[in-house]
């Protein structure tokens, strides 16, 4: 059983069973999105890998957007983003994708904000009011208006909330919290569930895979964010009224994107040309990737309903 799947099923999450290598036969490669568009009214889209490579828009993410609106769908922009929604609009402003190109956007970072404003699960008043703060860039946003108190030493701190992770810090200096942090007893917030992410070095850790190695020493773990349902049913309450059958979520991740569609009910699209690029870099653009995608998905547990080489229509 994959790592994924053992943390999914501690906290309540139910994967769908493995797919087998053969399952790949009930899914299907497009050329683009407009094969089928019309099957849906709501397109959940993941940013990073699929609109963006955190630097700049991919080429035709424009365009498949437009269209999309211009058929009358709904676009939630859907993103395991620490930060929240609003910090996101202005990053996407700044490579050219202004607000008007999708209807919402949605961030696990706005809905961490969301349910600590309101003390829901998993929150509780015996933790206190004071967190180490771990972030992607030292943007303090996500605290705005909570009544958090963010605080560098770990004695002080009622739990760790796990946001993103510093380009100019190393990972062990991360590990080195973690035992002392299990010994005193404190929860981590994992508003982040990306194991890895885009940086300017390439690929490399993010807060997810901080939180995978706490639960691994036996820390206290909860996550908010894709693959969790919290994560798309503050979507579904955002756009309410859209039959499930007529909702996509497209993303490049198996294991957040497709994975968290499926548990939440909905069919998923997955993006070869991002995350998982390089499992299919001898692999042609087109159904000959499906068997490779159903080998992949035989460990997490999610074979997706669509296969597109990049988000173009």
């Amino acid at each position: 059983m994959s790592r994924l799947h053992t943390t999914c099923e501690h906290l309540g999450v139910h994967p769908p069973r493995p797919a087998h290598p053969s399952s790949w036969r009930g899914s299907a490669f497009a050329a683009g999105v407009h094969e089928f568009a019309d099957r849906y009214d709501l397109f959940l889209v993941d940013q990073w890998g699929v609109l963006h490579d955190g630097r700049k828009l991919f080429s035709g993410v424009k365009d498949c957007l437009r269209n999309l609106l211009d058929k009358g769908k709904q676009v939630v922009v859907l993103s395991n983003s620490g930060k929240p929604a609003a910090a996101n609009r202005r990053r996407l402003a700044a490579m050219g994708l202004d607000p008007g190109c999708y209807s919402e956007l949605v961030t696990s970072g706005e809905v961490f904000r969301t349910r600590y404003a309101h003390q829901l699960s998993p929150f509780s008043p015996d933790w206190g009011k004071r967190c180490l703060f771990w972030n992607s860039d030292g943007d303090p946003s996500l605290l705005d208006g909570l009544d958090l108190e963010p605080v560098q030493d770990l004695d002080r701190a009622g739990f760790i909330l796990a946001a993103g992770v510093s380009d100019h810090q190393p990972l062990d200096a991360y590990l080195e919290v973690l035992v002392p942090a299990r010994d005193r007893g404190l929860p981590l917030i994992c508003a982040n569930p990306d194991t890895v992410r885009f940086s300017p070095s390439g690929l490399t850790f993010s807060a997810g895979e901080l939180a995978q190695r706490y639960q691994d020493l036996g820390g206290e773990v909860h996550y908010i964010g894709k693959p969790y349902r919290a994560m798309y049913d503050f979507c579904f309450e955002l756009m309410p009224g859209v039959d499930r059958n007529r909702i996509v979520a497209i993303g490049d991740s198996l294991s957040h994107d497709v994975l968290g569609g499926i548990g939440a009910g909905i069919d998923t699209a997955c993006v070869t040309d991002g995350i998982h690029q390089g499992d299919f870099a001898s692999l042609p653009e087109g159904a000959e990737r499906l068997p490779a995608v159903a080998e992949i998905a035989q460990d997490i547990g999610a074979m997706p309903h669509w296969l597109i080489a990049r988000f173009q229509w």
